[in-house]
């Protein structure tokens, strides 16, 4: 048996997760909010790229290039408007308010693009190439490469300029934060935004590899907080090792064991991570800074 395929899809896999992780743990660590309607806005990212390339002809990778801002506009606004007015209360108010906007934002997008499957196909989406003896998919290549660009580039975002050290600065100690001179609220709109600016690419690799519908944001997000919760919440590098980790495990349970079980068994491993590392395999923000 050729163990170096299932080695090869569950590492291309586990990039494509890792990436709507990557936008969720971003804002979890900071604002402490759990974003429910992450999932649903990476999806609106893949009908709106769908809607381009059915239209224009246009590209799903450079179509990214007017749809980032759009979706940190996008992102700012949500905050602005729905998230910043109940930060001051209980963390379930927002938790609320989110998931009322996953409900519309579900809704409004059957009523554009009705409920049926919708496949973003570019003309390399059906091709692989060969490597070895290993067959390897042009599009989950493709949709690796940008996860693994996106999250370094993130995590160098974070780590080398003055808005991603405000970022980790909030997310450790926002009171501390705030006393240091930054200006925490502009930092929590900023992080939104480029939270669902991630998503945006998220939505477009995902929508590469499978066919979208109305629900299908709730599998994504499921399996975004899996990642996040494995990698620790608010640790950009951590997300992108858990969810190769996941892709792998995934990928050789469906080798040797029924596929009936694999969601069972990668669920039971996120029980034994939160049962002794609560603080996931990578840490808190705060040791993603150090």
């Amino acid at each position: 048996m050729n163990l170096l395929q299932p080695a090869i899809s569950g590492l291309l896999a586990g990039g494509v997760y890792a990436l709507p992780a990557v936008g969720l743990t971003l804002v979890w660590g900071v604002m402490k909010v759990v974003n429910v309607a992450h999932g649903v806005l990476a999806l609106l990212a893949s009908y709106v790229a769908f809607s381009l390339f059915q239209r224009l002809g246009l590209d799903p990778l450079p179509s990214l290039v007017l749809l980032l801002p759009l979706f940190f506009g996008l992102g700012v606004a949500v905050q602005r408007g729905l998230v910043q007015p109940v930060s001051r209360q209980p963390e379930i108010r927002s938790l609320l308010v989110l998931f009322a906007l996953t409900i519309v934002a579900e809704n409004v997008i059957t009523r554009i693009w009705s409920a049926d499957f919708r496949t973003l196909s570019p003309p390399y989406a059906a091709t692989s190439f060969q490597l070895g003896d290993v067959s390897v998919s042009t599009v989950r290549s493709v949709a690796f490469v940008l996860a693994t660009a996106t999250v370094f580039g993130t995590d160098l975002l974070l780590r080398q300029t003055y808005f991603g050290k405000a970022i980790r600065a909030t997310a450790q100690n926002e009171a501390a934060a705030r006393l240091s001179g930054i200006n925490t609220a502009r930092i929590n709109m900023l992080a939104f935004g480029l939270g669902t600016a991630l998503a945006a690419v998220a939505g477009i690799s995902l929508a590469l590899i499978y066919a979208i519908q109305p629900t299908v944001h709730i599998l994504w997000v499921s399996k975004a907080f899996l990642v996040a919760v494995l990698g620790g919440v608010g640790n950009v590098r951590g997300a992108f090792v858990a969810g190769l980790l996941l892709g792998l495990a995934e990928s050789y349970l469906g080798t040797f064991v029924t596929f009936r079980w694999v969601d069972f068994s990668v669920y039971v491993l996120l029980l034994l991570v939160l049962l002794f590392r609560p603080q996931g395999l990578y840490g808190t923000p705060s040791a993603a800074a150090s």
